[in-house]
């Protein structure tokens, strides 16, 4: 887990140095093709809209996985055979 928070804190910081190196470039007005569209608008903005819905799905990945993880913790209902299933789900998960 901290690996990958690692990761995405790295990627997170390369592409802010990114835009802020490529402003002038990306804040200019762009003809993009949706393949079913064409569209004209600054490229930065596309840029900052997939890096927010990107993070946005990551929180929520983590939010899940973080409450799937004390609501088997809450509940002793599957004993020991479903521990045993979830530490092995849980070591594949973080390979």
């Amino acid at each position: 887990m901290r690996f990958w928070m690692i990761v995405w804190s790295f990627v997170a910081v390369a592409l802010g140095v990114f835009v802020v190196a490529n402003w002038r470039v990306l804040s200019a007005q762009t003809a993009l093709n949706l393949v079913v569209a064409q569209v004209t608008a600054p490229l930065g903005l596309v840029m900052i809209g997939a890096i927010a819905v990107m993070t946005l799905l990551y929180l929520v990945l983590l939010e899940t996985r973080a409450l799937v993880q004390t609501s088997f913790t809450r509940s002793p209902a599957g004993g020991e055979p479903s521990r045993r299933a979830i530490s092995e789900l849980r070591t594949d998960l973080e390979r």
